[in-house]
Formats: C-alpha cells, structure tokens, sequence
C-alpha cells in the first residue's frame, strides 16, 4: 500500500514538472550550441530545442498559462526571421542590452515584437536592432493593446520606426526606451483617437526616452490625449517632437531637444496643446511652430539658439592642439545664415496663452529675426511676460485679431552672454554615426 502511494506521488510531481500549462508558469530562452532552448524556469527541464529563435519564443510563450506569466531571455544573439507575437498578461523580459533580438532580412514584416489586441503585457530589458541593412518595419509594434508597458527597451538601426503605439491603444506606457537610426520617427503615436475598444480618447504616456539620428523624435498623428514627458531627442533630421493631423490634448513637459537640424517642435492641425517647462536647444530652425492650433498653454520653456548654423563638413574634423573638436568654425565670408524667429503662431492659431518663455540665441549662433511672430490669420492669442535676447527686430510681432502682446522684455543688441565673433557653434554627425554602428555591430 506505501509503495503505491509512493508511486503515485512520484507521477503527480512528474506531471507538475512537465512542460505542460502546470508548470512553474515561467520559461526561460536561451542559445545552446548554435539552436535555441526552452526550458521551465523552475525545473530547469528543457521542453524544446529549436533551430530558429522566434519558434522558441512562441514555444515558451504558447506554453505560459492563459492567465499569463513571463518569459525570460538569457543574454545572446537571438535572429528573427518572423515577429514574436505577445499575448494577454504575458512578460518578455531580457537582460539587457546583452539579450539581442536580430531582425533577419528574412524577416518579411521587418519587426521584431508585435503586440495585437493584447491586454496587461510587457516587455522590457532588450536591444533590437537590424542585419543586413533597413528593415520594412518598426522594433515593437501594439496595436488596440490596453494597460500594456514597453520599458528599457534598445532599439537601433535602419528600421522604420523604433516603437510604434497605434490603432486605439489605450493606457499603455512606454518609458525609459532609447532608439537611434530610425528612418521615421522614433516613438510614434498613431491613431489613437475614438471608437476604440478601450472607449475614447484614452490617455497614453511616453516618459524617460530618449531619442538621437532619427528622421524624427516624438510624433504624433491622430493620437489624441497622450502625455510626453522627461524625454530628450538628439540630433534628428525633422522635428524632434510633432504633433499633426488631430492629435489634440497633448502634453509635453519637462523634456528637452538638442543639435535638431529642423524646427524643434512643430504643432500642426492639433488643438489643446500644452507645451510647458521644457528645454529646446541648438536647433537649425525654429524653436516652436504652432500651425493652425486651437486652445494652448506655451509657458516655461527655454528656446535656445534658434536658426543655429551647422557648417561642419561632411568628413570628420581634425582634434585642435588641445586634443579636442574645435566647438566653433569661422564663418565663410560667403555664408549669408537666414535670421529666424524662436516661435511662430500661423494659419488661424487662436486662443493660446503664451507666458513667460525664455528665447534667446549665444552668439555663436545668427540672432534671430524676432523672438514671436503672429501672423494676422491668428486671434485671440494672449503673448505676455516673454524673456526674448539678441534678435534684430524685438521681442514680439503680433498682427492677430483681438490679441494681446504685452509686458514683453527684450534685449536686441547682443547676447546677455559671450562675445560676438565671426564663428558659428556646429556638430559633426559622424560621432554619433559611429557610435551607432558599435551599437548595432553583430559578430
């Protein structure tokens, strides 16, 4: 009779340690001698041995419970050749940048990680890049996902976009994710407006990103309610933050622009904005565009160095004797740089509070045309308490109906700080290239 017993007991433990849904609940992927394993995070039995890295993937996660559970990824090279598909209450988690998924070329979606119509999922501690060139697709994909978090997330290369949050997403988060060399932008928001399963207008949050050499840093196109903050973008060749067509209440607070070789942030077609307590510097255009915006609060904000001049060329400077990059070129007598204003308010702008913005250039940068400029298809707009230096017109030019431009300070001469020289503060984009191309070396 004890010996029966005995036997049962051992089958029942048996049962629970298999590869089945009773399991620990967690699996762990790994490489093992040029394949790819599955293995029970708690047993450490192995249930499968694969010669592609996504069939693992989908292996471990197809094993997890319904309910849901977490997927852990060892440290290594892991190439895609199709998208890991995330479900309801699942965690991928790596660890670190050492845990490389590898979009394949044969990879025909060109996406490493999709998330579709999931709830309550995760993913976090990756480095994503591409083989072989550009990739057709985006590192992390969700689309009408809900309550789901992208965190510490590295995506790098050639690819579309490095995140993209669309198609009715709602109270998701993506924070502290880095993205460089993106063709497009690098965190877009696309699509998140009404008629979603979630209801409509939910709120999204983007925090503690940070973005350098895309196409664009932040957009957004139809995502209505959504929160950036604490971001930075560096040295994209578009807008650094944009938000078009309809993507209303959005806030960006406390994040910051840097060496951007267009218009810091541009708002176009979009309504209750709220820009406050940021930090836009160093860019080749304006600091701030407000095309056809309805509603708004501009307030806080340093705009820096507006209409800088980039004349580094192609190639890489010389060290000077000191051993570093000279930070300011002579000027060619033959540059003739265009003068700009640090923020514009055009094509019917109406209604917005612009209070107590810092705008001002070094001189190491052209002075700027005029610190404000409201052209007279605007209305309504109240323009106060502006700290505007080193511009060639004043602080403010306001031609909009009923509006109000008062108690503006400005200081047109020369710079608060500085001497005027005849050279121009520039940066060389090779350096970042570089370090984008060690980011995103394979063996």
């Amino acid at each position: 009779m004890r010996l029966t017993t005995l036997l049962i007991f051992i089958a029942l433990l048996s049962v629970s340690c298999g590869p089945g849904r009773d399991s620990s609940g967690n699996f762990e992927v790994f490489r093992v001698n040029g394949k790819f394993a599955v293995r029970d995070a708690v047993s450490g039995r192995r249930v499968g041995l694969f010669a592609r890295a996504d069939l693992a993937f989908q292996k471990a996660i197809e094993l997890l419970d319904p309910k849901g559970g977490m997927v852990n990824v060892l440290s290594g090279e892991y190439p895609l050749e199709s998208p890991v598909h995330l479900k309801d209450g699942i965690k991928l988690q790596g660890s670190g940048p050492a845990t490389v998924l590898q979009i394949s070329p044969s990879n025909e979606t060109g996406t490493a990680i999709v998330l579709d119509g999931t709830d309550a999922a995760e993913v976090s501690a990756l480095k994503i890049i591409t083989l072989n060139g550009t990739g057709p697709g985006v590192g992390i994909l969700l689309n009408h996902c809900g309550s789901c978090t992208i965190s510490d997330i590295l995506c790098a290369g050639d690819m579309v976009h490095g995140i993209a949050l669309r198609r009715n997403s709602f109270l998701c988060e993506i924070r502290d994710c880095k993205v460089m060399g993106a063709r497009g932008s690098g965190i877009m928001l696309d699509s998140l407006d009404r008629g979603g399963r979630g209801g409509d207008w939910v709120p999204n949050l983007v925090s503690n990103c940070i973005i350098n050499s895309c196409g664009e840093g932040i957009e957004c196109h139809r995502s209505i309610v959504a929160n950036i903050v604490a971001c930075e973008v560096y040295q994209s060749s578009g807008p650094a933050y944009h938000i078009r067509n309809t993507s209303n209440s959005i806030l960006i607070s406390g994040c910051r622009s840097y060496q951007i070789r267009s218009d810091a942030v541009v708002v176009e077609n979009s309504h209750e904005i709220n820009i406050t307590g940021n930090t836009f510097c160093w860019h080749e255009k304006r600091g701030i565009v407000l095309d056809h915006v309805r509603w708004g609060t501009i307030t806080g904000n340093n705009l820096i160095d507006n209409g800088s001049i980039n004349i580094w060329p192609a190639g890489d400077v010389p060290p000077d004797d000191s051993g570093r990059r000279p930070f300011a070129i002579e000027k060619p007598d033959t540059l003739n740089p265009p003068n700009v204003p640090g923020m514009v308010l055009i094509n019917s702008t109406k209604g917005l509070t612009v209070l107590s913005n810092s705008i001002f250039n070094w001189p190491v940068c052209p002075p700027m045309d005029w610190g404000i400029i409201e052209d007279e298809t605007c209305s309504y707009n109240i323009i106060t308490n502006n700290n505007v230096n080193f511009c060639l017109h004043g602080a403010v030019s306001s031609s909009g109906k009923n509006s109000i431009a008062n108690n503006n300070l400005v200081y047109e001469e020369k710079s608060h700080q500085g001497d005027p020289g005849n050279a121009l503060q520039s940066f060389d984009l090779s350096l970042m290239r570089e370090h984008i191309n060690k980011i995103t070396a394979t063996d």
